[in-house]
């Protein structure tokens, strides 16, 4: 509209210049008049303009905060109420006694995702995440700053600069104590609600959409029962991609399992030269969602292509489909016998862990996975029963990592903790007075060359 009133009033000057030429000073002073008019006019269309342009932006910078906030929790709080119906399933998965019962199971985890199918296709379009994600300006109400050697991690709350947090050397990324029962403590008082703004951050955590900055790489994450949260186990991992990256030279395609926000797939792609094919799998749509929308956030260029696949493990990945390198930061919390344990949350069992380690080889020549000491026994049987299909297996164990057992459903799990205790003892390390934490359990960072 500018530049039509601009050439308007051109047309204007020049018609007066005619009319100044041809019929001379009389006619251009009877005309004047108008001709000041419609002048007067266009400049003030040209002020209201401007005036509506700078207060539409004005009105925009207002509610943009407000919408951008709330469109990706929405669209991750949608999903996870389809994701908390088949979270019930997921006990029957995971334990099932007969072939028949699995099948069972499974055959109702894809009956209660099928209302979703487009939305897999729309994730695995690069224009519709192009023309989506590009508009979807998300501004978490914390940001989590992560040193990349792990010394310290530093709480900034978005609304209120003033609330940070920042802690030194830390053992987890939400180092608190209070959901953790008397006896498993050393009498500490919270390291986290203890501290100024402590209360503040944990309540942030909790309850909206944060952001986790590591590496350069930034993933968004809201507390919700079927995403995997960005661990201080992940981090871990993160640091051993970084000092291991000469032994992943030459790959190209990278399978995350159990991708949760897709953190690893995307810091690996990151820092690792070459990596073109990223496929996230997971059994739940909102991770997958995360995984697709945080790739595009960290890696949305033309050179590198990420998929999303819906799968319980391994199993609905394409038969025949080859990749570089597997990866999974998968569950380990063992069941034993308690059932119920496996539908509080998505990260309790065994079963993922075991998967990746018995079935990897079908799909690719290396495997990157960790797991804790409280799951050895059932490393050790996935790794006996793999020897019998695949000879020459190298395994490295790249890192280990003592840190606190502090899984919150465990312990909300009545009994549970005491039966791990008493079963699992041996791989866990009672601590001494110097840290708020009693139990601690040890991460292994493990590459499998098949």
């Amino acid at each position: 509209m500018r530049a039509q009133i601009t050439i308007g009033l051109v047309l204007i000057i020049v018609a007066t210049v005619v009319l100044l030429v041809f019929g001379g000073i009389g006619i251009v002073v009877s005309v004047a008049p108008a001709v000041l008019a419609i002048i007067a006019v266009g400049e003030a269309l040209l002020s209201f303009g401007s005036y509506v342009r700078k207060a539409g932006k004005s009105v925009r910078d207002t509610l943009e905060p407000f919408l951008e906030r709330k469109h990706l929790e929405k669209d991750l709080e949608n999903l996870d109420d389809a994701d908390e119906r088949v979270l019930g399933l997921v006990p029957s998965i995971y334990v099932a006694d007969s072939r028949r019962m699995y099948e069972s199971a499974e055959y109702y985890v894809r009956k209660e995702y099928e209302q979703y199918g487009k939305l897999l296709k729309k994730l695995n379009s690069t224009k519709w995440r192009r023309v989506v994600f590009s508009k979807t300006m998300v501004r978490p109400c914390l940001s989590i700053y992560v040193d990349e050697d792990l010394r310290w991690i530093e709480y900034v709350p978005r609304d209120d600069g003033h609330s940070k947090l920042r802690v030194e050397n830390p053992v987890l990324l939400k180092p608190c104590t209070c959901t953790i029962p008397p006896e498993y403590q050393n009498g500490y008082p919270c390291p986290m609600h203890s501290r100024e703004n402590g209360d503040i951050v944990y309540s942030l955590m909790n309850t909206c959409l944060y952001e986790v900055h590591y590496g350069g790489v930034v993933v968004y994450r809201k507390k919700l029962p079927s995403l995997w949260p960005t661990s201080i186990d992940t981090l871990h991992f993160a640091k051993v991609i970084r000092d291991n990256k000469v032994r992943f030279h030459g790959v190209r395609s990278v399978l995350e399992v159990g991708s949760g926000t897709g953190f690893l797939g995307i810091y690996f792609a990151k820092e690792v030269n070459g990596v073109r094919e990223l496929t996230f799998v997971d059994l739940f749509l909102t991770p997958l969602y995360a995984s697709i929308f945080n790739f595009y956030r960290n890696h949305g260029r033309k050179d590198m292509s990420a998929v999303a696949v819906l799968s319980n493990g391994l199993q609905n990945v394409e038969k025949g489909a080859r990749f570089d390198l597997v990866i999974c930061n998968p569950p380990y919390l063992p069941l034993l016998g308690v059932r119920s344990i496996a539908s509080l949350n998505a990260v309790s069992g065994t079963y993922l862990l075991e998967d990746v380690i018995k079935n990897s080889y079908r799909y690719a020549s290396k495997l990157l996975f960790a797991y804790s000491s409280i799951a050895t026994p059932e490393v050790e049987q996935a790794t006996e029963q793999l020897k019998k299909h695949v000879e020459g297996i190298r395994t490295t164990c790249l890192a280990e990592h003592w840190v606190p057992f502090r899984v919150t459903h465990a312990f909300a799990k009545e009994g549970y903790v005491n039966r791990l205790v008493e079963e699992r003892g041996e791989y866990m390390r009672v601590a001494d007075a110097s840290t708020p934490f009693r139990l601690w359990h040890k991460i292994y960072y493990v590459l499998v060359n098949f």
